[in-house]
């Protein structure tokens, strides 16, 4: 039996902004000491300054920034993106309509072979790689559907100002894999008895739902629902949505295969997010 908490938010935020700004600070101070000190002073006060800065700037980043809004997720997804802008600066000038483009084998689209799913579980960096690994999924598109905002962009989402949700959409070849297989992948990501947020990251735009596509997966889900209700897995009600599907709008192309294409600053996001610790504590019974 698993409790809803958000106690330990508080100190995920605190390891995360000492994590990020001990890192950032190392080749500052490291160049800065090199004029002074000598050159090969500079990885030596780079790697001395990580811990120290890192430690300093945590309670005041922590006080300074809400729990609801500018997440830690913000954060390091603001980073991401100054990072990549330079890189996506010819396709962004080809993009001044606000429409997302992102590369053909990304696209999510149903046919006669190939159905769509799509599932809201909080930072959709994290729901693209458990699903990705399943035999019969074509590809997952990290995303925003829900809202009523057209063509928005992340920092509007992450706004929590136009009702959309983060959610991924699964193209999957159902003779391969079925939907309730993806349903049950889904369960295994969050934390179902959250209704305002995902682990640390805080605000409506990161709660967990299931959007279903026709009348058969919408039975699915609500069957679904129900067997995880009755299993007894969990002591609070289990509160994520079932919606129909609208638009869904993918995200930003800096956003697809984030954990595939900045492993490091994934795994800074992800180890702090208290993500892994609830799926560990909650599934490992099943897993015997």
């Amino acid at each position: 039996m698993v409790k809803n908490s958000n106690s330990s938010n508080i100190f995920k935020k605190l390891y995360l902004s000492a994590l990020v700004f001990g890192v950032l600070s190392a080749p500052i101070f490291g160049v800065l000491s090199a004029p002074i000190f000598g050159v090969l002073s500079a990885p030596i006060f780079g790697m001395l300054s990580a811990p120290i800065f890192g430690m300093l700037s945590a309670p005041v980043l922590t006080l300074t920034f809400p729990a609801n809004g500018w997440c830690v997720e913000k954060g390091v997804k603001t980073m991401s993106k100054n990072i990549n802008e330079t890189q996506a600066v010819s396709s962004l000038a080809e993009s001044a309509s606000n429409t997302t483009e992102i590369s053909n084998d990304k696209i999510s689209t149903a046919t006669d072979k190939i159905s769509l799913a799509t599932f809201a579980g909080g930072c959709f960096w994290c729901m693209e790689a458990p699903f990705e690994k399943v035999e019969g999924v074509k590809s997952v598109v990290s995303g925003y559907t829900g809202g009523h905002k057209i063509n928005p962009t992340y920092e509007e989402v992450s706004s929590g100002s136009t009702g959309h949700l983060e959610a991924v959409q699964i193209s999957f070849d159902p003779s391969l894999v079925d939907y309730d297989t993806l349903l049950d992948i889904f369960w295994r990501q969050i934390d179902p008895t959250d209704s305002t947020g995902s682990f640390v990251d805080r605000g409506l735009q990161y709660s967990s739902a299931i959007f279903y596509h026709d009348d058969i997966q919408k039975q699915s889900a609500h069957k679904s629902k129900e067997r995880l209700k009755a299993s007894g897995k969990f002591n609070s009600p289990i509160v994520t949505q079932i919606l129909e599907l609208k638009t869904f709008y993918p995200a930003e192309d800096y956003h697809q295969d984030y954990y595939k294409k900045n492993p490091l600053r994934y795994k800074f996001y992800r180890l702090g997010s208290g993500r892994d610790d609830f799926i560990k504590k909650t599934w490992k019974q099943d897993e015997k």
